[in-house]
């Protein structure tokens, strides 16, 4: 039994997921809703994924590919333990009506439907490399500007505002409307395609899911500075 007290969470595993997806996407799913803490020379790995473990011991490229990943990221050669659970990560939780900003750099990218490939001569799902490193950096934004936070059980207001580069050889001006506001982003991709790469992102990094969202803003702009900004407000306060 691995007494999390004596653990501290691991801010840095966002970017070991980021780096191992590039590494060996066939295994990223792999890494999905885990977290892991330090416990001292010992890296704790928790995730609700019952066949880790398994594949952990047993395949010898899906381990050493994480632990040279894991050492390149912290600097140092920690000992692994791996702990199943689907327990939520060791975090500050928001209790009260509290607001939350934080702001992903980069062109916006929608939701793209799942993709399939065969493993063991099983059909498996997975999200395709442009939605699943999009999501990467959104977590990796919110736990940078924001930290280890989370809404556990609040009920949420979300606003996304997503800033999109204007198109190469647009005329002079058009381009200044569109940077003022009076020409908005119609075309690709959706307003929803956009909240829900973003609200997937945050699950079980940002809030326990993201059903608990009861109220949704998007709304979709040309800047020159291509970015989304997302805003977090917990709607009732609890006592």
């Amino acid at each position: 039994m691995i007494d999390k007290t004596s653990i501290k969470f691991c801010h840095q595993w966002s970017t070991v997921i980021e780096k191992f997806w590039k590494v060996k996407p066939a295994y990223a799913d792999m890494l999905d809703d885990s977290y892991a803490g330090i416990e001292e020379n010992a890296l704790v790995i928790f995730t609700p994924n019952r066949f880790f473990m398994p594949i952990f011991k047993q395949d010898e490229g899906f381990a050493t590919a994480l632990k040279r990943i894991i050492f390149d990221v912290l600097g140092e050669k920690y000992s692994i333990k791996i702990s199943c659970t689907t327990e939520k990560p060791m975090r500050k939780q928001i209790i009260s009506d509290e607001k939350l900003d934080f702001v992903v750099f980069g062109t916006p990218v929608g939701k793209s439907r799942p993709k399939f490939s065969t493993r063991n001569g099983r059909a498996v799902a997975y999200t395709p490399p442009k939605t699943r490193n999009y999501e990467m950096l959104v977590q990796k934004a919110f736990r940078e500007q924001c930290g280890p936070i989370l809404f556990e059980d609040n009920p949420l207001k979300v606003r996304i505002t997503a800033y999109f580069p204007v198109p190469k050889g647009t005329a002079k001006s058009l381009r200044h409307k569109m940077l003022c506001g009076a020409v908005r982003h119609t075309s690709k991709p959706d307003s929803d395609n956009v909240a829900k790469s973003v609200l997937d992102a945050l699950n079980c990094v940002a809030f326990r899911d993201d059903s608990q969202v009861c109220e949704l803003s998007v709304s979709k702009f040309y800047d020159d500075d291509p970015r989304v900004e997302v805003a977090i407000e917990a709607l009732l306060k609890f006592d």
